[in-house]
C-alpha cells in the first residue's frame, strides 16, 4: 500500500534505500540523483509493513484460536512517516494565521518525519528560528527524522545549533548519492526517440 500523501510520481516506489532507514538519516547528493525518491521510497515501505500489520491485527478472529494465557489485544495504532518539502513548509507556514502557527511547528514535533530538501528555502532569521523550534523538539524527544538536502551539514545555510541538532539527530547515518541529475537523463532519452 503506497503513502496515502505520495504524489502520484513516487506511488508504488518501495525500493530499497542505500542506508538504514530504520534509524534517522541524512541523504545529500546534487540536483537529480534521487533523495527524494528514496525518501519517499522509505515512507512507502514503512506504510506498507505498518498498514499490513493493521489488516492482519483486524482480519484476526479472536475467536477461533485461544492459546494459553491469551489476552485480548488492541488493534495497532495506524502510524505513517509524514514527508515535508521544506521551501514548501516554510511557504504554507509563513500564510498561517499567526494563532495557528504554534499548531503547525507542533504537528512536526510528533511521530516519524522526513524533511525534504533541507536547506533549499529561503533564508532569513524566521528560518533559521521555524527550524531550530522544530528539530529542537524533534531532537529532546528523540524523534526518527529523515534528511534530505543538496547541501551536506556542514553547508547548511543554518546557525551553528540547528545544524548541530540536525548532526546530533542522524548520528553516523548521513549519506550522500552520486551520479548524474536523473531528470535530465530521462528528458534526453525522451528527446532522442
Amino acid at each position: 500500500m503506497d503513502h496515502p500523501r505520495a504524489p502520484q510520481r513516487y506511488r508504488g516506489i518501495l525500493d530499497e534505500p542505500p542506508f538504514d532507514s530504520s534509524k534517522s538519516f541524512y541523504l545529500h547528493g546534487d540536483t537529480g540523483t534521487g533523495k527524494t525518491h528514496y525518501a519517499w521510497a522509505v515512507a512507502n515501505r514503512f506504510n506498507k509493513v505498518n498498514c499490513d500489520a493493521i489488516v492482519d491485527a483486524k482480519n484476526y478472529n479472536h475467536e477461533n484460536w485461544k492459546p494459553e494465557g491469551y489476552e485480548a489485544k488492541e488493534i495497532p495504532r495506524y502510524e505513517e512517516i509524514i514527508v515535508k518539502n521544506v521551501p514548501e513548509l516554510m511557504i504554507e507556514y509563513r500564510g498561517t494565521p499567526f494563532e495557528n502557527k504554534e499548531y503547525l511547528i507542533r504537528s512536526l514535533c510528533v511521530g516519524r518525519l522526513i524533511l525534504d530538501d533541507i536547506g533549499a528555502e529561503f533564508q532569513s532569521e524566521f528560518t533559521q528560528e521555524f527550524m531550530l523550534a522544530v528539530l529542537d523538539d524533534r531532537w529532546n524527544k528523540e524523534l526518527w527524522t529523515g534528511f534530505t538536502s543538496n547541501l551536506s551539514i556542514g553547508n547548511l545555510p543554518y546557525g551553528d545549533r540547528v545544524k548541530s541538532r540536525v548532526a546530533g539527530i542522524v548520528g553516523r547515518n548521513i549519506h550522500k548519492l552520486d551520479g548524474k541529475d536523473r531528470r535530465l537523463q530521462i528528458k534526453k532519452g525522451q528527446n532522442n526517440e
